[in-house]
């Protein structure tokens, strides 16, 4: 199964039966686990909104909100998992990730992991980027009647992509004030790493179809989120 569909039936499962925890993968050699945690109750980080923005975010902005169990790291950053994937895999490996299926024939532990790693993060900017009203915009948002157009994802595969072509510390040119990595600019840029990956016949959005479908009936009877519920008493 795709690996994109079965963490997303893992993440509706553990709605359903009030679980935390989602275990994807036990690793057998060093027994570590990945997966990740249901961020309940509008607890992440996802779930805050600024207030400039507020008018504009989403009503359940953070519901299906995820923190990722990674196996050795914990709250992994995009710098260590650049670091991870450099040292371990290839950009290939990297890209059979991003289509939703795990390389076969693995067996260096250290790839495998860093492998596993790479599809909890892809999986949580499916789930917590886009247009549905529990999303944050994003520049990929998926075309519901495309899939295979655009994912949320193709955002950490563009910088996937830099790093292996241009080496990683190229990356800083990406970066904002608060060391995070945001879309380039320059349309030559988006053009060769993060646009080409456009019409990938072998990579579907995660959020369209029958799972979308799921995820809109999951959060339907949901409460708002609380920054928007005091926001809307405001204006009442």
């Amino acid at each position: 199964m795709n690996i994109y569909h079965l963490l997303s039936n893992g993440l509706l499962d553990i709605e359903m039966t009030g679980e935390d925890n989602f275990l994807w993968l036990n690793d057998s050699k060093t027994n570590l686990n990945f997966g990740f945690r249901h961020r309940k109750n509008y607890s992440g980080l996802m779930t805050k909104i600024n207030p400039k923005f507020i008018d504009r975010a989403k009503d359940k902005q953070g519901y299906f909100d995820i923190l990722g169990i990674t196996g050795i790291y914990k709250n992994i950053t995009h710098d260590t998992l650049f670091n991870e994937l450099l040292r371990t895999t290839t950009v290939e490996e990297c890209k059979s990730v991003w289509r939703g299926t795990m390389p076969t024939n693995i067996t260096c532990v250290e790839k495998h992991n860093s492998l596993a790693t790479l599809a909890i993060l892809m999986f949580e900017q499916e789930i917590n980027f886009g247009n549905e009203n529990w999303q944050r915009y994003t520049k990929f948002a998926p075309k519901i009647s495309d899939p295979k157009f655009r994912r949320p994802r193709d955002l950490l595969m563009g910088f996937i992509n830099i790093a292996f072509s241009e080496g990683k510390d190229y990356l800083n040119n990406f970066k904002n004030d608060k060391g995070l990595l945001v879309p380039p600019k320059d349309p030559k840029i988006l053009n060769k790493y993060f646009y080409s990956l456009q019409n990938d016949k072998y990579a579907e959005a995660l959020m369209t179809g029958t799972i979308l479908e799921r995820f809109r009936k999951a959060i339907a009877d949901k409460e708002l989120n609380p920054y928007k519920s005091k926001y809307y008493e405001t204006i009442l």
